[in-house]
C-alpha cells in the first residue's frame, strides 16, 4: 500500500496578499497621478491656445478698424483719446456709410471694446448708447501699457511719445498684449503685437 501524499498546491499567507495588494494599490495611484498629470497640462494648453487665439483675433481687429480711422460723424478730429491702456478713433466698421466710436481698453485684465453708433442730427455720439463686449482676459501688461504712440519722426527705432500724448502729432500706432491665466506655470505668457499707421492721418498735417 503507497504512502498517502498531501496535496503539492501552495496557498498563499495573509502577509503575501497584503504585500501584493499594496503593489496593486501603489500602481493604481501612480497611474491615477499621471493620467491627473496628463489632463491638468492638457487643459492648461487648451487654455493657453485659447488666450493665444483672441489676442491675435483682438490685434487684428484694432488694426483694420484704426487704420481705417477717419472724421466723425460730427466732424471730430479721427482720434479722441489716446492713453496707455485705452484708445478712441473714429471708423466705418461695417462699411455703411455710418461713422461709429470706437474705444478699445484694459479693464481688469481685460481688454475690451466699446461701440457707439451716432444718432440724431447733428450727429451725437451718446455714451450711454456705447456697447461693450469682450475680447480677451488674463492680460498681465507691466505698468497696463497697452498701446504705444509715435510722431512722423519715429524710424522703427526710438522710444514712444511721453503720455499725455498729443493726439495731433500721432502718427503710429503700436499695440502690445501679454496674457497668461496663471505665471508660475508653463508655457511662459503669450505675447502678440503689432503697429499701423493711421492711412488718413496724412490728410491732417
Amino acid at each position: 500500500m503507497k504512502p498517502y501524499k498531501k496535496s503539492a498546491k501552495k496557498s498563499f499567507t495573509l502577509l503575501e496578499v497584503m504585500v501584493s495588494l499594496g503593489i496593486f494599490l501603489l500602481i493604481i495611484i501612480l497611474i491615477w497621478g499621471w493620467q491627473k498629470d496628463v489632463f491638468s497640462i492638457n487643459n492648461l494648453l487648451i487654455k493657453k491656445l485659447v488666450i493665444q487665439d483672441n489676442l491675435r483675433k483682438t490685434i487684428k481687429s484694432f488694426v483694420a478698424e484704426a487704420r481705417t480711422a477717419q472724421p466723425s460723424a460730427a466732424g471730430a478730429y479721427l482720434l479722441e483719446t489716446a492713453n496707455k491702456d485705452e484708445i478712441v478713433f473714429f471708423s466705418d466698421l461695417d462699411y455703411d456709410g455710418i461713422v461709429e466710436r470706437v474705444r478699445y481698453f484694459l479693464n481688469d485684465h481685460k481688454i475690451k471694446k466699446g461701440v457707439i453708433e451716432p444718432t440724431g442730427q447733428p450727429p451725437v455720439y451718446n455714451s450711454n448708447d456705447e456697447i461693450v463686449n469682450q475680447l480677451a482676459d488674463a492680460v498681465i501688461n507691466q505698468n497696463d501699457e497697452i498701446f504705444l504712440y509715435y510722431d512722423e519722426s519715429y524710424d522703427g527705432d526710438g522710444d514712444p511719445l511721453v503720455q499725455p500724448v498729443n493726439i495731433s502729432t500721432v502718427r503710429l500706432i503700436k499695440i502690445i498684449i501679454t496674457a497668461d491665466e496663471n505665471t508660475d506655470q508653463p508655457p511662459k505668457p503669450i505675447t502678440e503685437t503689432s503697429q499701423i499707421s493711421i492711412r488718413n492721418l496724412k490728410d491732417n498735417l
